[in-house]
């Protein structure tokens, strides 16, 4: 299957699946076989005709922008899901999309990692791969040293390792959000061999299944997260994402704790027995 292919008949999927989350006017509320909109009430709303959104759902057509930008009224998509759709649709400006990535780790990267001492901090490439990590993160987030590099990739990790469900307090809202972004990540660098074997190993779980068919996408670029561990205790994190300019595709993730707080002082004990 070609990209473009493949990329149409995930747009398809998409729209179906945002449209079934759309409540339908009260007027036209009745006896429904399935929750929200009609394809006839997209098609309507969008202005395009019910036999071209058909098709647009089936991946039998092509689209253009103006239509992109009606159907993202219709079906009330936010910032995250509109980007995707448009990814989706091959409507981003050209050169934005990276087909090819490395692996090897930008040295100015791996430097500021390797000065975060008090701090985790690891490298993710495309699709969440762990490309470095420094000590911290090793202790905090998952000795990563102990797997294959083939194996090094945080939802990978978050799901078929049950110490996971442990450690992190909201086991399954990390889960979503790291399932959301690896479909936004699937739109920019579709069909890629990597891509097909980590949702291949991930199709086991009940709950990756379902967060992946739902088409969620989210772009995270910081948050607040609650890690438990048996030497510390309850450790109270925020994190945040820096993009490198000069390789978009690799992104340095750090977590730090509040001024003064348990979890700093924590962090710190931790970063003295390294």
């Amino acid at each position: 299957m070609s990209t473009t292919t493949a990329n149409r008949t995930e747009l398809g999927a998409f729209l179906r699946a945002r449209r079934g989350e759309v409540p339908p006017a009260e007027e036209s509320l009745g006896a429904r076989r399935v929750p929200g909109l009609r394809r006839e009430e997209v098609a309507e709303r969008a202005y395009i005709s019910v036999d071209y959104y058909k098709r647009l759902e089936q991946a039998r057509a092509p689209v253009s922008v103006g239509v992109l930008d009606a159907l993202a009224d219709v079906l009330r998509l936010n910032a995250e899901q509109r980007a995707y759709m448009f990814t989706l649709a091959g409507k981003l400006e050209p050169g934005s999309r990276e087909k090819e990535f490395t692996t090897s780790v930008v040295p100015r990267l791996q430097r500021v990692l390797d000065q975060l001492v008090e701090t985790p901090a690891i490298i993710l490439g495309p699709y969440l791969d762990v490309l470095a990590w420094n000590h911290l993160a090793q202790r905090v987030i998952s000795d990563f040293s102990i797997l294959r590099p083939e194996q090094r990739n945080l939802v990978r990790i978050m799901f078929l390792y049950p110490a996971m469900r442990e450690r992190y307090v909201h086991w399954e809202h990390e889960a979503r959000i790291a399932v959301a972004n690896l479909r936004m990540d699937a739109a920019r660098r579709p069909g890629h061999a990597r891509l097909e074997t980590i949702v291949a190993e991930l199709e086991s779980d009940p709950l990756f299944r379902r967060l992946w068919k739902a088409q969620y996408v989210d772009i995270r670029r910081s948050g607040h997260k609650e890690v438990y561990l048996t030497a510390t205790g309850l450790l109270s994190l925020e994190w945040d994402t820096f993009a490198y300019s000069d390789s978009p595709a690799q992104q340095l993730i750090v977590l730090t704790a509040e001024p003064n707080s348990p979890s700093l002082a924590a962090l710190q004990a931790l970063a003295g027995q390294v």
